[in-house]
């Protein structure tokens, strides 16, 4: 009997399916946008200048999403050894788009036998032709009905022809209303059974009953105009708003629901605020005192009263090699004021150009001609040796003029083991009511990164400062509506020292760091944040079903966020989590400075001590009993909150300048808020115990 027994066990055994053991699969992030030359209306030919940088780059961003550019005119990339490819995504600014459009549709084929999703917008740019000839190659059409639709052309249509037979409202109508008619021509598209339609438009009069012109489908998507983005460039300023809603529609299109984001507006739940100023206006007279120069003014008026405002300074290094600027009154005031608590050092360039591909300069110097090693490193020695002293070092170079260097400026730059900001920024106000209108984190140069101010300054708010000098304060209505309902940019108030220079600059710049300061932000430094941003690109996320995810590299990068995620994290199966927060629909996590982090998700959450939000940094993050010990790092009063401590329990909180006795509330939940008592950097370990 015994022997029978063992005889069914070992039957059971082997007849019993095999068990797949769970593996990580890596998640790619990175899209190649497909874009010609020929859609780039400026003369310099770069790709800042192509819409899907100016509009759509953003929102690819805010996904996750990084974008690389491919001229379609040139060698297209293998994309068999592209792991790293997540999809392609095309804005077509005309039926006829492509030289070679077969060879094009070839290339695409092999992105979906690769499993690359493939999203297309604008116009249907696969016609070859001219005229009313146009047809579209057999190649593409093979490819496209594989995809999941024929493009069967265009037709002209007038409201008693068109109506909308079904809308999915969650991605139609974002920022304008639809209206079939507006354009008086629709696509005629047929679905395959394989696709999902967003947007159907019933026709009469039509040997096609219906058109989907919005639709996904298993290898990616399509959004095709008119009911993709709308533009009018005959106003001032050019209006622009999309139709669909970019989050949302590419969020499926590039099939990346429930996957987390490299987030570079927040850190430890808070929005993050930053601060930097160009060199410009230094020695400017100031109307506020005739006989002090505008950075006299700015270190009264800004530096000395706003002390726990973290500011990053980068002066322009070649008026110190001019007799007349070069003085030691001059020299003493520029070291007065890098050598602020509340201030880091950085540069502005060496003769300030105007045009980084033509050599244009501000600043006349004798004997010089623009020479991009001088501009870029030899810039910061000088700050460094003539006005620090060896005190610090410059770590950040702060873009000039167009703020369009060439590739290898930037990649000069990065290998000389400099950070780099400017450029991009744009406006999300009322005179500009779009997130279009807003550039990307930065631009990809294949070697190098430059990485964009996420805000414009004041130069753009006065009209090149020569009229409405109080315009700055409009920026705060850029700050509010990327702040909320979707949080996309962080707070960064950046000027020029010739802010000082007139009552109403300098009172408009008051009002926004005043904003800033009420508002519920992390203040950094410029570096910090330009760390964060160059990290958004080097994090490397996997996931092992659906309740688990790794994060590798990028240890400056302290945020991931879930959008629409109900779940909380399991705090005690993670490692490298340090909290928390939801806010705006989503899930905000907080991440330590590992360089390998996992997110974990679990139904039997053991009970954790965790963090909500704190308005500085967190080190070396530790259980001490009910408690935690770590190190922080921020400006002003510590103002932090815990979560998951014994309800009712009486904590001792002791930190850098604060000894406090506090109780947690009925949920465990500990708000610590200390007065501001010392200016500048604040950094020491931080005890939260059980007072006993």
């Amino acid at each position: 009997m015994p022997q029978l027994n063992i005889l069914l066990l070992l039957l059971a055994v082997f007849a019993a399916p095999p068990v797949q053991s769970a593996e990580w699969v890596e998640e790619p992030r990175r899209i190649l946008a497909l874009y010609t030359q020929d859609e780039i209306f400026e003369k310099d030919k770069d790709f800042f200048f192509h819409w899907i940088h100016e509009h759509m780059e953003l929102p690819l961003n805010h996904l996750g999403l990084d974008v690389e550019y491919v001229d379609a005119d040139q060698i297209l990339p293998d994309l068999t050894k592209r792991k790293d490819v997540r999809g392609i995504i095309i804005w077509s600014g005309s039926q006829v788009t492509y030289r070679r459009p077969e060879q094009i549709c070839k290339w695409l084929k092999t992105a979906m036998h690769t499993g690359k999703k493939i999203v297309l917008t604008g116009d249907f740019g696969f016609y070859r032709g001219k005229g009313k000839a146009l047809t579209i190659p057999a190649e593409c059409r093979l490819l496209f009905k594989k995809f999941g639709f024929q493009h069967r052309g265009l037709i002209s249509v007038d409201p008693l022809m068109v109506a909308i037979g079904a809308a999915d409202k969650s991605v139609l109508g974002f920022e304008r209303t639809l209206d079939p008619s507006e354009e008086g021509v629709v696509p005629l598209v047929q679905l395959e059974k394989s696709a999902r339609s967003l947007l159907r438009l019933d026709l009469t009069e039509s040997e096609i009953p219906r058109t989907d012109p919005v639709a996904i489908t298993p290898h990616g998507g399509f959004a095709f105009h008119p009911f993709f983005f709308y533009q009018n460039g005959d106003t001032e300023p050019r209006q622009l708003r999309w139709i669909v809603n970019p989050f949302a529609f590419f969020e499926k299109a590039f099939a990346v629901q429930g996957l987390p984001r490299p987030d570079v507006t927040t850190i430890n739940g808070r929005r993050i605020f930053f601060s930097h100023i160009d060199g410009d206006g230094f020695f400017n007279r100031s109307e506020i005192d005739t006989t002090k120069l505008s950075a006299e003014i700015f270190l009264r008026e800004v530096i000395k009263k706003f002390t726990y405002t973290p500011i990053t300074i980068g002066l322009i290094a070649g008026y110190f090699d001019l007799t007349l600027f070069g003085t030691e009154s001059a020299i003493a005031l520029s070291r007065s004021i890098l050598l602020q608590p509340n201030v880091e050092a950085s540069v502005h360039g060496y003769s300030h150009p105007l045009n980084w591909r033509k050599g244009e300069v501000a600043l006349k110097i004798p004997r010089y001609k623009m020479e991009h090693g001088r501009e870029v490193l030899s810039s910061g020695r000088i700050i460094e040796q003539k006005v620090l002293q060896g005190r610090s070092k410059i770590r950040l170079f702060q873009w000039t003029g167009d703020c369009l260097p060439f590739a290898k400026t930037v990649e000069m730059a990065t290998r000389a083991g400099l950070l780099n900001i400017n450029g991009g920024g744009g406006r999300f106000d009322k005179d500009y009511p779009s997130y279009a209108y807003l550039h990307p984190i930065g631009r990809n140069l294949g070697g190098a990164r430059q990485i964009y101010a996420p805000a414009l300054n004041e130069n753009i708010y006065t009209e090149e400062w020569t009229q409405r000098f109080y315009g700055y304060r409009d920026v705060i209505e850029t700050f509010e509506n990327t702040g909320s309902p979707l949080r996309v940019k962080p707070v960064n108030v950046y000027v020029h020292f010739y802010s000082a220079e007139r009552y109403a600059a300098l009172r408009a710049l008051q009002q926004v760091y005043e904003w800033a300061i009420s508002k519920p932000l992390i203040p950094i430094f410029t570096t910090r944040w330009v760390e964060t941003a160059n990290a958004f690109f080097e994090m490397k996320i996997s996931r092992m079903g659906k309740n688990r995810f790794r994060l590798e590299g990028a240890p400056q990068m302290r945020t991931v966020r879930f959008d629409g995620e109900p779940r909380d994290p399991d705090i005690k199966r993670s490692t490298g989590v340090l909290g928390f927060k939801r806010e705006l629909g989503s899930l905000y996590v907080s991440l330590d400075e590992s360089a390998s982090r996992e997110i974990v998700f679990s139904k039997n959450a053991r009970p954790a001590v965790w963090l909500e939000e704190a308005n500085f940094e967190i080190t070396r993050w530790r259980e001490a009993g009910s408690g935690v010990h770590f190190e922080m790092q921020g400006f002003g009063g510590a103002q932090f909150t815990m979560r998951g401590l014994v309800p009712g329990e009486t904590y001792r909180v002791l930190g850098p300048g604060f000894d406090q006795r506090l109780d947690a509330d009925a949920k465990g939940t500990l708000r610590v808020r200390v007065a501001n008592r010392r200016t500048g950097l604040i950094s020491g370990e931080v005890r939260v115990e059980a007072a006993g």
